[in-house]
């Protein structure tokens, strides 16, 4: 392991001061004694909005004679036909998706995953069933994260994940295999009202009123996960003389009031890693930065045997009003 250092900030709540997960108030988990979480979220037709149902393995049909067919790989292809999710909600390349499995499979970032896994346990409380979805989901580390790490703890979860990246659903579901995938944008989400307990959105557009609109009343939790200021700080000084850190502004207020959602809490993860210079490489490439990065950067990347990067994520959890 390369890991320098990792810190963990808590933020204020009205005046309280949050606690590390496993102490968390009660309060601030949600009761879901008042539901019964569904293990059979169905998808919505992506012509007509209606339900799909099984017809086999590799079929699923509407009322409408809709019919959609699910690839060998498990996967279902559910944009709407002849529509293209939003211009800012564009799916990454097959090079950014590889080179972003091949940092992850390094264990790079399965500290923000754990992490996410124990925010998460921690606000779904005592309930036994969970409904998760990680809307814009990549090659789906974090859903099979922690999904994983809630069926450990003894909670049943069924769990999707959607993103507009064929490539990176296609790989997803080679490997998740308890996870259901679909090709869907999360501006467009293909479920009905309610259904699920928690959505995760990591490093991912932020569709707020969607995300609430599949979220149970009261007790649906959204987590969302952004780069901190100094993200990748060291990575950005090689690409630009004054480069700019990141905002930290999380949902705006009016877009939270209009989709009934209110701040719970949020934690900053930070750690400094020295990579090797394949991983310094493959960081680049799985991130924009790669589009217009000068020719020579492979060449001052590795001017050290290592190249050191802060990585610093933010958690933010909201819950449905």
């Amino acid at each position: 392991m390369h890991a320098v250092s990792t810190r963990f900030y808590y933020t204020e709540l009205k005046g309280v001061r949050l606690c590390p997960w496993k102490s968390l108030s009660a309060s601030k988990a949600f009761d879901c004694s008042s539901h019964n979480s569904s293990h059979n979220v169905a998808y919505r037709c992506p012509t007509c909005a209606e339900a799909l149902r099984v017809l086999d393995k590799h079929t699923l049909k509407c009322d409408s004679g809709h019919t959609t067919l699910r690839a060998k790989e498990g996967y279902v292809h559910l944009l709407p036909s002849g529509r293209k999710a939003p211009v800012n909600a564009a799916g990454d390349s097959s090079e950014m998706v590889k080179a972003r499995r091949r940092f992850f499979d390094a264990g790079r970032y399965s500290f923000v995953a754990e992490e996410l896994g124990h925010l998460i346990m921690a606000l779904t409380g005592s309930c036994s069933e969970v409904a998760l979805l990680d809307a814009g989901c990549g090659e789906g580390m974090y859903v099979g994260c922690v999904q994983a790490m809630l069926q450990g703890a003894g909670k049943a979860c069924t769990a999707h994940g959607v993103d507009v990246s064929k490539t990176a659903i296609r790989m997803a579901a080679k490997r998740h295999r308890t996870v259901s995938f679909a090709v869907a944008s999360s501006y467009i989400l293909p479920f009905d009202d309610q259904v699920f307990d928690v959505v995760i959105s990591v490093f991912a557009p932020v569709a707020a009123q969607e995300f609430a609109r599949v979220l149970r009343p009261a007790t649906g939790i959204l987590v969302v996960a952004q780069p901190g200021s100094g993200h990748l700080l060291e990575l950005k000084q090689l690409l630009y003389e004054d480069p700019a850190l990141f905002s930290e502004e999380g949902i705006p207020q009016a877009d939270l009031q209009q989709a009934g959602l209110e701040h719970v809490q949020s934690v900053r993860v930070e750690r400094q890693v020295a990579l090797p210079h394949e991983e310094a490489l493959d960081l680049l490439a799985m991130t924009p930065y790669s589009w217009h990065a000068p020719v020579d950067i492979a060449k001052r990347m590795s001017r050290e045997a290592d190249f050191t990067i802060s990585l610093e994520i933010l958690l933010t959890a909201y819950r449905t009003k």
